[in-house]
């Protein structure tokens, strides 16, 4: 999962100037001023763990596991085998 995608997925559940500090934050660790810890501490403080948490845990449900994605597209290849 990347911060992109998590940061979609918050910016509906929190305010306005708390997702414009989120931006910031990760704009400085991209440009390498922050380190990735100080980065997620900065997050963990605007965004708070539980948010982030259960924010990260249903979107680790979205995503298909190695072995499903596997079988996806094993049945694409050869649909007969379903």
């Amino acid at each position: 999962m990347s911060f992109p995608m998590l940061f979609a997925a918050i910016s509906n559940k929190i305010h306005r100037t708390d997702m414009k500090q989120v931006s910031n934050h990760y704009e400085s660790f991209s440009v390498k001023k922050i380190t990735h810890d100080d980065f997620v501490k900065k997050l963990r403080l605007v965004v708070r763990d539980y948010l982030l948490r259960s924010t990260i845990t249903s979107l680790q449900r979205k995503i298909p596991s190695r072995h499903e994605l596997e079988v996806a597209i094993q049945n694409m290849k050869d649909p007969k085998s379903l």
